[in-house]
Formats: structure tokens, sequence, C-alpha cells
């Protein structure tokens, strides 16, 4: 379950700001911890974690009373104070990693990596096209024609 976590493009995001940063501490960025994003985004750590509220998994609303109902929750709310820690060690292996894998990189490559970054960085940036994607037709066989 965590490997299927970690597919998802937020995480993937994740790691690669993590490359990112590491690059930066490596290289000798300074100052970064001054600007008002990095503040800000202080700011939110800062924050009290939420109030836990129990979700069912797909498709059991269908399926399961009320009574059942709050018995998952009960479940799922005894897990999470571990499951939580177990996702900040993981967050914390994958950051010690990923300085590791930077570590390796010669000086030379840790810079072209980091304009790599940018430059993917940018172009997500960049507005869709208005214009969409054309189908592709295929024509149907017919048996006998």
């Amino acid at each position: 379950m965590i490997h299927a976590e970690l597919r998802k493009p937020a995480a993937a995001l994740m790691v690669a700001m993590l490359v990112l940063a590491g690059v930066a501490a490596t290289v000798g960025v300074s100052g970064a911890q001054d600007t008002p994003a990095a503040k800000a985004s202080g700011a939110k750590q800062a924050k009290k974690p939420a109030k836990f509220r129990g979700r069912l998994p797909a498709y059991y609303s269908k399926v399961v009373d009320q009574k059942q109902r709050e018995q998952i929750y009960a479940i799922q709310k005894t897990h999470n104070a571990e499951i939580t820690k177990l996702r900040a060690q993981l967050k914390d292996l994958i950051a010690k990693r990923n300085t590791e894998v930077v570590a390796v990189l010669s000086a030379e490559q840790k810079a072209k990596l980091a304009k790599l970054i940018a430059a993917a960085k940018a172009n997500r940036k960049k507005p869709a096209s208005k214009t969409a994607p054309k189908k592709k037709t295929t024509k149907k066989v017919v048996a006998g024609e």
C-alpha cells in the first residue's frame, strides 16, 4: 500500500522537491529559509493536526449499516496514530535516501539536475493548450467485406 501511494503524482513531486532541496544544500545555495514561501510553509507545519475523521473504504457505504460504520471508524481511529507515525518515518527515510543519492553526483551533475528540475517545474506551470488533442480514428473491420 505504501508503494502505491508513492506512485501518486503528489508523492513524485515531493520526491523531486526533496532532491532539489538536497541539490541546493549540496551546491551551496543559501538564504532559502528567508523567502516568504519558506515562512508560509513553516506556518503550515506549525498547525495542529486535524481531528481524526474516519472514512469508509470504497463501496462500503452501500453495504454497511450505521453500527458497522461506527465500528469501522473506531478501528481506523485506533490505528491512526501508528500509521501517522510510520508515514512520518517513511518521509524521513525517503529524504535521507534522496540526500544520499544526490551525494553520489558530481558538482556538474548536480547543477545539470537542478536545471532539469527547474525546467520541468516551469513546464508544469504553463497553461494547457487550448486545442484538444485530436482523437485517432480507427476503421471498423466487418467480417465478410
